[in-house]
């Protein structure tokens, strides 16, 4: 019987790249969180909903869904990492690039956020408010 050796992990070499993947790991787990998707979906609904009493209806209540359940979600990402805080150690991925690419995963709200509004504004083109002033 022969005995394996596994080699060390090698610091990655590409900042780079490694910054992107985990960015694109990082930004999957935020969409794929059903407390986001949920927030996604009612602010998605609410603006295309009846007019309200003023124009700022469409802004603040479908922005309240997407942003209090995406800070909700990234709050939980975070601490998701310090929990496995043994494993994540061991990565050969320096914290600082960790923590640029939950960073960067916040794009993930902002991109929802302005087809949010671009659903709004294409619902409202499709069927304008007459009397609005």
């Amino acid at each position: 019987m022969t005995a394996d050796v596994l080699a060390p992990p090698s610091r990655v070499s590409n900042s780079r790249s490694s910054l992107q993947q985990l960015a694109l790991i990082e930004a999957k787990r935020y969409a794929k969180h059903p407390l986001f998707v949920l927030g996604a979906l009612f602010a998605a609904g609410l603006s295309i909903g009846l007019p309200g009493p003023d124009e700022t209806d469409y802004h603040v209540i479908p922005s309240f869904f997407l942003g209090v359940l995406g800070l909700v979600v990234a709050a939980r990402l975070t601490t998701s990492t310090d929990r496995s805080a043994q494993v994540v150690d061991a990565a050969p991925v320096p914290t600082t690039r960790r923590t640029a690419s939950l960073c960067l995963a916040c794009a993930v709200p902002a991109v929802t956020g302005l087809a949010v509004v671009l659903l709004h504004r294409a619902s409202m083109l499709a069927d304008p408010i007459p009397e609005f002033r």
